[in-house]
């Protein structure tokens, strides 16, 4: 065997690049940041004869503990951008599909709403032909640069073969490339769109979790797979077994915890019995501490207020821009009453109005709360949240995403990411995903670390 080229890595372990943080190791790795270094690492591969594995975002990938005898292959750099022309959007095979369509709509650009909710990259979602919520990729894909071991060449959508869930693209073949042919619209109109869509998928799957997503794909038989899940589950045979469960929200979803069993359940019984001994306790402290807090909210109001300014951390977000920005606090309750400065560069929240009651609710109020737990270090780098495929993610002004999942442990999750962009080993990064914070998970080399010194 000839030896690798210089930037293939042996023994990689995958468990980190894939959503559910399991799984063996590559007995090749390498991250291509171009088409010519992609066909390269294609040639090499080729003529050694060794199995070619491209990982996307992780997502509906499950590795063998046993891992993959073969070259795994992670896009980076040119690979992994999102860019645009006029109407055309220009993505890197590597490039997260949802992360494209948002910007998509951050430049007016209507026609990829539908892959907020697919989590993959975009070159999976071609080689699948990727569909969702009555959007379908082949209706926008143009073209489509597809690297092989001897080049890079041009095919349209009519020379991919799509069919449902699949494509003629072969293991030697690797989407460099794919631009799509958009329309204009209006940015907002098209954010609320994608706002809409995200919150059907968080209500019919789960988030905050680990998961690979739907197992089944979804035909029009009556005895298909999620169906029959479904029936079960209604049933009631809801087993889980070796730490694995099926999601009741989404038949189709596979999501990996620890299994409880008899123990487990007697524990959760007797902290229920005991919670319920403490309730007539709590009624009274409550009361006492409502009246109090309400004192010390006010205190607060007044002293970070200053002719009409805010100081943070009272507002972390915004509902709107502009002079009509609404600021939102820490814990999601809105503040009509306060203004918010030109120069305040709050995040803000994907609502256009903000809701009745004084307080965020659902998805959009699971975003509020990570963003009022960052640290005061950490605010200034902040651009923006929303909700991706596994929950809340936050973006840095350097390009960098940060993966929560949901709210809980938030601060610690702050941390977390606080530890790894502060690392002086770590040069640049992706992303960081925050979902187990005591053991946060990075990669990519795209974007630059903010200064925290």
């Amino acid at each position: 065997m000839s030896g690798p080229p210089a930037e293939v890595e042996r023994d990689f372990s995958l468990a980190r690049l894939t959503t559910v943080r399991t799984g063996g190791n590559a007995v090749w790795f390498a991250r291509p940041k171009s088409t010519d270094d992609l066909s390269a690492l294609l040639a090499w591969a080729g003529a050694e004869g060794i199995s070619i594995g491209t990982i996307g975002s992780g997502s509906n990938l499950l590795v063998a503990d046993d891992g993959f005898p073969g070259l795994a292959l992670k896009l980076d750099g040119k690979l992994a951008s999102v860019s645009h022309e006029g109407e055309r959007l220009l993505c890197g095979g590597g490039a997260r599909l949802p992360s494209a369509a948002a910007k998509a709509a951050g430049w007016g650009l209507s026609g990829l709403e539908f892959g907020v909710n697919i989590p993959g990259t975009v070159g999976g979602a071609v080689k699948m032909n990727a569909n969702a919520y009555g959007g379908q990729l082949a209706e926008v894909l143009e073209s489509v640069d597809v690297c092989t071991p001897a080049g890079r060449e041009r095919r349209t959508p009519e020379q991919l073969g799509f069919s449902y869930r699949s494509s003629n693209l072969g293991e030697q073949e690797v989407v460099g490339f794919a631009s799509f042919r958009l329309q204009p619209g209006d940015a907002e109109a098209i954010k609320a769109t994608m706002a809409g869509m995200r919150e059907r998928r968080h209500a019919a799957q789960p988030s905050g979790i680990k998961t690979f997503g739907s197992t089944f794909k979804n035909p029009e038989e009556e005895r298909a797979e999620g169906r029959q899940l479904r029936r079960e589950h209604r049933r009631g045979h809801d087993r889980r077994r070796s730490g694995a469960d099926g999601c009741r929200a989404a038949a189709g979803a596979r999501a990996l915890r620890g299994g409880a069993g008899a123990r487990g359940a007697a524990a959760r019984r007797d902290r229920l019995a005991r919670g319920l001994g403490s309730v007539r306790r709590a009624l009274v402290v409550g009361i006492v501490l409502v009246a109090l807090g309400a004192v010390v909210y006010w205190v607060a109001v007044r002293e970070s207020t200053v002719e009409g300014h805010l100081r943070a951390p009272l507002a972390t977000a915004t509902i709107g821009s502009g002079s009509e920005a609404i600021a939102v606090g820490p814990r999601g309750e809105i503040l009509v009453w306060l203004p918010v400065p030109e120069d305040a560069q709050l995040p803000e929240l994907p609502i256009s109005t903000p809701p009745k009651g004084g307080r965020l609710s659902g998805p959009v109020l699971e975003q509020a709360l990570v963003l009022g737990a960052a640290p005061a270090k950490l605010r200034p780098y902040i651009e923006s949240s929303y909700l991706g495929e596994s929950g809340v993610d936050v973006k840095l002004r350097s390009g960098i995403e940060l993966r929560f999942g949901d709210a809980s442990q938030a601060a610690l999750k702050w941390k977390a990411a606080a530890a790894v962009l502060a690392d002086p080993a770590i040069e640049a990064l992706d992303y960081v995903d925050l979902h187990a914070p005591r053991r946060p998970a990075f990669d990519g080399s795209g974007h630059t670390l903010p200064p925290l010194g």
